[in-house]
């Protein structure tokens, strides 16, 4: 079986890269910010990734934090030029419904608007993701719906660790107290027992809360394989 090569950018704690493991990609992380990397002085190598995922930073874009000054930069332009540079066949970027998305020349773009509890996840969480390809192929995540209405959570923050029953932005307001970890972690697919033994309790509340839901991730991961493997 051929090994699936995959570089992940702004990886943080890197939901998405696990989702990606799980359809068994092999994912190396690039550097992130939580671990003291520069995304501007980083050039991996080309022609060596069958693909890149991830999602830049998402704070000045997010209506969570519309309103607030944010000293997140834009690192849209640095996503597009290690697309160009490393020369995969294929990306995908992931943000929230507002964000710009890295647009690279030679490839054929696909965009989809997704909603995590459409992959079994109990939260309402819509990210929107730009799939492009050095070939004009198209992917079609398969949708697994588990949860009533009744037991879906708003939108789980990075911010969580605020919780209040009425701020309208948190998942808190579901229960009228602030979420534990453990439930956090459940809304984004991870075990409940998932821990993060150096951080801080509000720094494991904003790493798990700034990622995609595995589940979701894994969806999208396990298309892209269906395709790219026999395009390839």
């Amino acid at each position: 079986m051929r090994i699936e090569l995959i570089l992940s950018l702004f990886p943080g704690i890197d939901l998405l890269g696990r989702g990606f493991e799980l359809e068994e990609f092999c994912v190396v992380r690039g550097p992130d910010i939580l671990w003291g990397g520069d995304i501007k002085n980083f050039h991996p190598p080309q022609n060596v990734f069958e693909g890149i995922i991830g999602g830049a930073p998402c704070q000045s874009f997010s209506r969570a934090v519309i309103g607030h000054k944010s000293t997140m930069p834009d690192l849209t332009d640095e996503f597009t030029r290690i697309i160009e540079e490393t020369n995969p066949f294929w990306f995908l970027a992931e943000n929230v419904l507002k964000a710009p998305l890295p647009n690279p020349r030679k490839y054929y773009f696909q965009d989809l608007s997704l909603n995590a509890v459409d992959f079994g996840v109990n939260q309402e969480r819509r990210r929107r993701f730009r799939f492009g390809c050095l070939k004009e192929l198209r992917i079609f995540p398969e949708s697994t719906l588990n949860f009533q209405a009744r037991d879906i959570l708003p939108t789980v923050t990075a911010t969580e660790f605020k919780g209040s029953k009425n701020d309208k932005r948190r998942a808190s307001r579901f229960y009228g107290r602030r979420l534990t970890l453990s439930e956090v972690c459940c809304a984004m697919g991870l075990p409940t027992d998932f821990d993060l033994p150096p951080f801080k309790l509000s720094e494991k509340y904003r790493a798990v809360g700034n990622g995609v839901p595995i589940p979701m991730a894994k969806a999208i991961a396990r298309a892209i394989k269906n395709i790219t493997i026999e395009e390839k």
